[in-house]
């Protein structure tokens, strides 16, 4: 037997045992959140430990907590900026999180992309990032879509979630959420990351301005680099430059 077909049948192997994993992990996960008592306003016992430096905020309190797990963020773009967005808001307890994004984990994603490992390499970013929340949260529910959004599914997407957060690094899909969240009357949280820069931006908030009110017409596309062609460094050095 070749060294490729005992690597392959490795993989296999490693693969068949991971879904087994996961569909362990989640197993657990439910009967655990059956033993949890909810209490009369929304959180159960569980929820209501994990989020209590939340609660003890006056600011925020039961009822914000409670309007938290109610929100509902979609993320496309899976990448340096969607997986620490995804991250964080799982932490925070929003209820559902939807991740939109067609590639799969590359060993050069590990640097930033924080929902991933050596282990997801080859998988596709949306599954990968949606076990990962789910070993965080048990309590978040995580819609992955393995597509590349397009003007033909993107209104049907978005209509399902509150917010719409734009990881993407590409002019064209910025245009298109943006076109999308101002017809479905949804916010559009806007970043970007390229180099030692970072930018974030909120458009169409409470009938405020869109991207296309800032920047009217799209640049030319040779004028445009990503991190692929122009290079981002790993947040958690920026401190160092």
């Amino acid at each position: 037997m070749s060294t490729d077909t005992c690597e392959d049948e490795l993989v296999a192997e490693i693969a068949e045992l991971r879904a087994l994993l996961h569909a362990k992990e989640i197993k657990l996960a439910r009967l655990r959140r059956e033993r949890q008592v909810t209490q009369e306003y929304g959180l159960n016992n569980d929820e209501i430990c994990r989020y209590s430096r939340q609660l003890f905020l006056t600011e925020i309190g039961v009822q914000g907590q409670k309007k938290i797990k109610d929100s509902s963020v979609l993320i496309v773009g899976a990448g340096g900026l969607g997986c620490p967005a995804a991250f964080y808001l799982a932490c925070a307890g929003i209820g559902h999180i939807g991740i939109v994004d067609y590639d799969n984990v590359e060993i050069n994603n590990l640097h930033r992309q924080l929902l991933y490992t050596e282990a997801n390499i080859g998988t596709a970013k949306v599954i990968a990032a949606a076990e990962s929340i789910n070993r965080l949260n048990s309590y978040i529910k995580v819609t992955p879509y393995k597509i590349q959004l397009n003007s033909k599914n993107a209104l049907d997407i978005i209509k399902n979630y509150d917010i719409v957060i734009d990881g993407t690094d590409n002019v064209a899909t910025r245009y298109l959420l943006n076109d999308a969240c101002v017809l479905s009357e949804k916010p559009l949280v806007s970043g970007s990351a390229l180099r030692f820069e970072g930018h974030l931006s909120v458009f169409n908030y409470n009938n405020g301005p869109c991207y296309r009110c800032i920047f009217p017409e799209p640049p030319p596309a040779e004028t445009v680099t990503n991190c692929g062609d122009g290079g981002v460094l790993g947040a958690e050095l920026d401190y160092l430059y």
